[in-house]
């Protein structure tokens, strides 16, 4: 199945901590109608002091993805002025919005919002989990080891020739 939207997801990695920041200024500048930046988290529930607590974290610290048709060489001058900038992925000289497959599965974990919440599943007779809704649905495949007692699932996902494991939440439905 071939997925294209309309626009490109270009990916920028920005100083550790300061993705909001970034986005702040990005906001306030006069080119925000050719690129609109975003910054996924996630929703995990931690235990603090013997409590269950929710919290948002990132998906990829350090990364902010852009929402651009193409980023032109005035476009580029402009966003690297911006405070706590560091480069465009690949680099600066090889700016390459995400390949299809990757993109798909940005959408696929940002369309329900861009806090990605926790997903709903259950386990067959197997043992092998099953994503019934949420932003998993349909990435079983990328799931690489699950933890019950914590209710997180370790999924790989991939930057260009970069793979990370991120844990998203998930909550059991009744056993199949």
């Amino acid at each position: 199945m071939v997925f294209l939207f309309e626009m490109n997801i270009f990916v920028v990695q920005v100083y550790t901590g300061d993705e909001n920041k970034f986005l702040r200024f990005a906001e306030k500048t006069d080119f925000s109608d050719q690129i609109s930046f975003y910054f996924p988290k996630r929703e995990l529930m931690v235990r603090k002091n013997r409590k269950l607590v929710r919290t948002t974290v990132p998906v990829f610290p350090g990364y902010v993805f852009a929402e651009a048709e193409s980023i032109s060489s005035e476009l580029f001058a402009e966003i690297r002025l911006l405070p706590h900038f560091g480069k465009f992925l690949k680099d600066n000289l090889n700016i390459t919005p995400l390949p299809e497959d990757e993109k798909r599965i940005i959408f696929q974990l940002t369309k329900y919002g861009r806090t990605i919440k926790k997903s709903f599943v259950v386990f067959d007779e197997n043992d092998k989990i099953q994503v019934q809704d949420g932003p998993l649905k349909g990435l079983e495949g990328l799931i690489v080891k699950v933890d019950r007692r914590k209710k997180r699932a370790k999924v790989r996902l991939r930057l260009y020739e970069n793979s990370f494991l991120v844990d998203f939440g998930f909550d059991f439905l009744d056993r199949l």
